[in-house]
């Protein structure tokens, strides 16, 4: 688990299977912490709509902690600028042929890897999301074509 902002990301995470309380936790731990630094003064956050983004629970803690979260689709992942950032991942930790000894070495690799991802990529991401919005508008939701 990871987020990004326009200027900095989070760490990213280890998690197997995560519940409502796992990512009540992570957003304290990682978005609460650090809130200026990823959104500013005024920021809005973003999620899609997993069970664990609007169960019951985690709708109460947003409400607490007094965050904006911007309305979304009920599945749209070409819009959603994290999912577009987790295959330069893959291609960074995979595309070099690498052989990982067991999982200590993969997590440890991809760690490396998501720090050395240049921040002027992620902003790139930021700075498409209208044209992309414009596609999937133009092709009537259907999935977009990378």
């Amino acid at each position: 688990w990871a987020a990004i902002g326009f200027y900095v990301r989070t760490k990213i995470i280890q998690v197997n299977k995560m519940n409502s309380q796992d990512y009540q936790k992570a957003l304290k731990d990682n978005i609460l912490l650090n809130e200026l630094e990823i959104g500013g003064r005024g920021w809005i956050f973003q999620q899609d709509n997993a069970p664990i983004h609007i169960s019951t629970s985690t709708q109460k803690w947003i409400s607490k902690n007094n965050i904006i979260v911007l309305s979304w689709p009920s599945y749209s992942p070409d819009s959603n600028t994290i999912e577009n950032i987790w295959p330069t991942l893959r291609r960074r930790v995979y595309g070099h042929g690498v052989q990982y000894n067991n999982k200590e070495d993969l997590w440890i690799y991809i760690q490396r890897e998501w720090e050395l991802i240049p921040q002027n990529e992620i902003q790139n991401l930021y700075n498409y999301i209208p044209k992309r919005v414009s596609k999937v508008y133009n092709d009537k939701g259907e999935f977009l074509k990378n």
